[in-house]
């Protein structure tokens, strides 16, 4: 009987399995397919045996040029020759040689090692591609260019790159995002003009409202022309002797002059006279210290041209520099609007007659009570008649002061003629608790 019973036993236990093998084959076709997906789309770096340098061929002694494109189109490119490294399209302006050197070693530095994917088709994905990138890298040499993609980044250090003309990208610590900048100024020195504040003996600011000179009276400042009775503001010129000391430049925009510059008819000449060494900062001259008594001072003469309102810059132009440079207009306001009334001392506002006088907080006239000087004793028949009542308020309420006469009515003291002879209050008891001592009336039956 149980051998009988045996198959059917055994087919209620496979009904009963929850796993069949259906489902286990699914299951492997399942995991097939996450591992496919893993592979082709989840970044990672593999370690390649032999990895070259991804710029091969290249040193840096033999590039000539470097170009960085960022995400929004903008660029900045650099010029290497026989003087060094140039911001380019500027006629040799000199960039900040050391910070390119750098980043020039950090590009050729980048190597196969790391692979992530050698399909196209992940290029957007890592923002490596040629149309969908986030900087563009141009690295220029007598015998051709090459050019890098830098794209995302899967942790602090690690950023997507890929080299054009091919499929694979690769993972590199040697440069960030972030340091490709397009930001011309990032690469100079933006220092145009710049003279210690101490050294300068005197400053000559002319424009549309007349020419102002400032010379040291002491420690301080003040123009040169002031009458005894001028009331100087030697703080605000120094202010503006402070800006002057040091001008840094928005935009440099080479040695040649366009008209549109507007310098044959400046809106503000600047002329500075001192006895310090001053550099022009684009080709390095040095003017030695003036030492000798009968030596000439040392003088600048700066030219500030037509306000560009689209870049919101003006136009100018250094003696002491062959270099033509925009100046944030911020700055540039300060010189053309200037005129005598912002170095003088500001008189104080003269009070409105028409406003309404307000006391101080301290002033007693204020929120107060008179003080009550009659000591008047007020009976229940007293605090019944209305005319003692009405007259108390009156006396009161007569100054302008009293906010409010609710609390000094003789009806605050006896309310009702139900009050007994013991609760009779003397007025000057019931009244003095509640005012101040230094005004006074009298309050009259």
């Amino acid at each position: 009987m149980s051998v009988s019973n045996a198959p059917s036993a055994l087919s209620s236990a496979e009904a009963r399995s929850p796993i069949t093998r259906t489902n286990i084959i699914l299951l492997g076709v399942l995991l097939v397919q996450i591992a496919i997906v893993a592979f082709v789309f989840w970044p990672r770096a593999s370690t390649m045996t032999g990895g070259g340098a991804l710029l091969a061929g290249i040193t840096a002694d033999a590039v000539t040029a470097i170009t960085i494109t960022d995400d929004n189109n903008r660029s900045v490119s650099f010029t290497q020759n026989a003087d060094g490294w140039a911001l380019a399209n500027t006629d040799g302006y000199p960039a900040n040689a050391e910070k390119i050197s750098q980043t020039l070693t950090k590009l050729l530095n980048i190597n196969t090692d790391r692979l992530v994917t050698r399909t196209s088709n992940s290029h957007s994905r890592l923002q490596v591609a040629d149309d969908d990138f986030l900087r563009k890298i141009t690295v220029s040499t007598a015998g051709g260019e090459q050019t890098l993609y830098l794209g995302s980044s899967t942790g602090a250090s690690a950023t997507h790159v890929r080299a054009a003309g091919e499929d694979a990208t690769y993972l590199t610590n040697e440069v960030a995002t972030w340091e490709m900048d397009t930001l011309a100024t990032t690469w100079i020195d933006v220092t145009y003009h710049q003279v210690q504040k101490d050294e300068i003996n005197s400053v000559t600011l002319q424009n549309a409202n007349g020419t102002f000179t400032f010379v040291r009276n002491g420690e301080e400042w003040t123009l040169a022309d002031a009458g005894a009775d001028e009331p100087i503001a030697s703080a605000n010129i120094s202010t503006l002797i402070d800006r002057i000391a040091t001008l840094n430049l928005h935009t440099v925009l080479g040695k040649s002059e366009s008209p549109d510059y507007g310098l044959a008819t400046p809106l503000a000449t600047i002329i500075v006279t001192s006895t310090a060494t001053t550099a022009d900062t684009a080709t390095g001259v040095t003017t030695d210290t003036v030492s000798s008594e009968s030596s000439e001072p040392q003088t600048t003469t700066l030219v500030v041209g037509a306000k560009d309102e689209e870049t919101d810059t003006y136009y100018l132009k250094s003696s002491d520099s062959e270099f033509y440079v925009r100046l944030a207009a911020f700055t540039g306001d300060e010189f053309v609007n200037k005129q005598r009334a912002d170095f003088h001392v500001q008189p104080e506002a003269a009070p409105d007659a028409n406003a309404p006088a307000s006391a101080p907080e301290n002033d007693p006239a204020v929120n107060t009570l008179p003080v009550v000087t009659e000591t008047t004793t007020i009976t229940d028949e007293a605090a019944a008649e209305p005319a003692t009542s009405v007259q108390a308020t009156e006396e009161i309420t007569a100054t302008e002061e009293i906010t409010t006469i609710e609390e000094v009515t003789a009806t605050d003291v006896v309310t009702t003629e139900e009050t007994t002879e013991e609760a009779s209050i003397d007025a000057s008891e019931a009244l003095t608790t509640t005012l101040t001592p230094e005004a006074s009336s009298t309050i009259t039956n």
